[in-house]
């Protein structure tokens, strides 16, 4: 977990910083979410790298095992607080039900690094 926690973090900067820098340009949130975001590390996934949350944008990254990196904006702040505090909530049932297949959010796919 820890790795891919690095690699999407690389990921995000070389996205945000790096020569095309079209998605930090439609939304500045992307950039920020490099430096204000929880890693939930505390549980595995068969389906899920590495999840950034971050509850006072409401924004959330994940990089999924097939090496596909998604970004989230305008995602519940309850639903990432509750991902926060209950250990027992399943990764997988908590980025279909709040960010795949939720009608608010807002999806960005980062290019491949």
């Amino acid at each position: 977990m820890l790795m891919g926690f690095m690699r999407l973090r690389r990921r995000l900067f070389v996205t945000c910083s790096g020569g095309s820098d079209t998605l930090r340009r439609t939304n500045p949130l992307v950039s920020c979410l490099i430096m204000f975001s929880f890693n939930v590390t505390d549980r595995t996934s068969s389906a899920i790298d590495c999840l950034l949350v971050d509850p006072m944008r409401g924004t959330a990254c994940v990089m999924f095992k097939n090496g596909y990196t998604y970004v989230y904006l305008n995602v519940s702040r309850r639903a990432i607080v509750n991902l926060l505090m209950n250990k027992d909530m399943s990764l997988g049932f908590w980025v279909n039900e709040n960010l795949v297949n939720s009608e608010r959010v807002y999806e960005h796919r980062l290019a491949a690094a």
